[in-house]
């Protein structure tokens, strides 16, 4: 079975007590995914520098982490609806276009390995993802919570 694929399975009604089935009501198909251990509902919290715009800020953000794999998850804030990061410019809400992480987990050790970018690696504008390994970068079964730390590199901005 692979977590990429939808499932389902098909049941027919053949008889009832007291009662009569309506016709073309005899069958229903249960569709069904399936989900690895990390994907759920987060709230991030922690901090980060923008080398670029120094002025753009962290915010809390409520995120789901939704299988991808069956060791990966992508992060969908739930402010923004699509894969994202969310930023606070000034006052207002906004986020870094074409850039959503992907964690990449190894099962075994529930270590974060790797983070892409889900718009490209690099996306068209040049953002892409990568793991900073001084971080923790592990989900912990205990809370199921994760700590990681990570780039967003941006060569066409900053180039060092």
């Amino acid at each position: 079975m692979s977590v990429d694929t939808v499932y389902g399975l098909g049941f027919k009604i053949e008889s009832v007590d007291g009662g009569s089935i309506a016709n073309g009501s005899q069958s229903i198909k249960v569709k069904f995914d399936l989900r690895n251990r990390w994907d759920g509902r987060y709230k991030v919290t922690g901090s980060f520098v923008d080398i670029a715009t120094p002025t753009i800020t962290f915010t809390e953000q409520e995120v789901s982490l939704v299988t991808t794999g069956s060791a990966s998850v992508i992060m969908i804030p739930k402010d923004l609806g699509i894969p994202g990061y969310l930023i606070l410019s000034g006052t207002s809400l906004s986020y870094y276009g074409s850039f959503g992480p992907i964690f990449n987990f190894d099962p075994a050790s529930n270590n974060v390995v790797s983070v892409t970018n889900s718009y490209g690696q690099p996306a068209a504008n040049t953002r892409s993802a990568e793991l900073d390994p001084s971080g923790t970068n592990k989900w912990d079964a205990a809370t199921k919570s994760m700590t990681v730390k990570f780039f967003m590199k941006q060569p066409n901005t900053v180039t060092t």
